[in-house]
């Protein structure tokens, strides 16, 4: 009678903890973002991108969804004196073109935006002679 009663005790305990246990939390990712109601994005600017750390960020901006990012001023110093040129700022660290400047005219939405919700862009440096 008493290894019954242990067994039963037992299997409505787990029964108990299995039923009331918490349930699991699923974080949000890239295809969970809605442009009306996720907020605040994070807009890093660097001046380069060999600098790509915290320390180093040239601007720092906060917009919502849907905003446009306003165009900053670069920097007026270069990093490299083979490089003196700043012609602007682009999603890419390293650019071939200036077709592949950011464009400001567009409205930040999520297939710009990384899943923590920030958008990093950086300094474009052309050498003398490049266009």
């Amino acid at each position: 009678m008493f290894k019954k009663g242990l067994a039963l005790l037992l299997l409505s305990t787990s029964l108990l903890v299995g039923c009331g246990g918490k349930k699991e939390e699923k974080l949000p990712g890239p295809d969970d973002i809605d442009d009306k109601e996720n907020g605040e994005i994070t807009v890093n600017f660097y001046a380069d991108y060999n600098q790509k750390i915290a320390k180093n960020i040239y601007s720092t901006q906060k917009w919502d969804f849907g905003d446009k990012v306003v165009k900053i001023a670069g920097p007026s110093t270069p990093n490299d004196p083979a490089f003196p040129n700043f012609i602007g700022w682009s999603l890419k660290e390293v650019i071939d073109d200036k077709k592949d400047l950011y464009d400001f005219s567009k409205p930040l939405t999520e297939d710009i935006v990384d899943h923590t919700n920030t958008l990093e862009l950086f300094g474009i440096w052309f050498a003398e002679g490049e266009k």
